[in-house]
């Protein structure tokens, strides 16, 4: 379990960047899909814990409040990441829903969140209007997929990754709530 090690080693004024669900939603993959379960009427996922260890039945939300505590209990801060978008297109340019049937794990991802008073990053929303937006520019054509490995939907080029690392680098350090301003700065070449 790699969340041990990370729990073992992490320690007061610590982050942990936590991000989940892009493989977490693949139903058809049993060796990593984690089900959100369903939602009461308010639309909030349950948070439900596996029936034995390593059981494989607990909800994504049970799995990262589980996270989240660890981080709190050594004085860490948790930041709660949103899964990126895939590039699945519908015939107008637009991303369509792949994160659950209705994007459910970027829900339950932000409920986290916000049930326990911490920060979220958008990625999922961020890259999803970079897809579209390049999509506009370039009917489809170039621009989207260079921003992925040739020939992938999910896994992105070094183009791609370096464009999301730097947007993640600036909502951590234009974020005045974790006070990372001059934590952060811009690489010198």
């Amino acid at each position: 379990r790699y969340f041990d090690k990370i729990k073992g080693e992490m320690m007061a004024g610590d982050y942990l960047l936590i991000q989940f669900g892009h493989n977490d939603s693949s139903a058809s993959y049993a060796d990593r899909y984690v089900p959100v379960g369903t939602p009461d009427e308010k639309g909030v996922f349950p948070v439900t814990a596996p029936t034995a260890d390593g059981a494989g039945d607990g909800t994504f939300k049970w799995y990262l409040q589980e996270m989240v505590n660890a981080a709190k209990e050594v004085g860490a801060t948790p930041i709660m990441v949103t899964p990126v978008s895939r590039m699945y297109f519908d015939s107008n340019g637009n991303i369509t829903s792949h994160h659950g049937s209705n994007d459910e794990y970027v829900t339950a991802t932000k409920q986290v969140a916000e049930e326990n008073g911490i920060q979220c990053i958008d990625l999922y929303t961020y890259t999803k209007g970079l897809y579209e937006q390049s999509y506009a520019d370039d009917q489809g054509v170039t621009y989207p997929t260079a921003l992925f490995a040739k020939g992938e939907k999910t896994h992105h080029s070094k183009v791609g990754g370096f464009i999301i690392a730097a947007q993640l680098a600036y909502e951590l350090k234009n974020n005045a709530a974790l006070g990372l301003s001059n934590a952060i700065v811009t690489p010198k070449s």
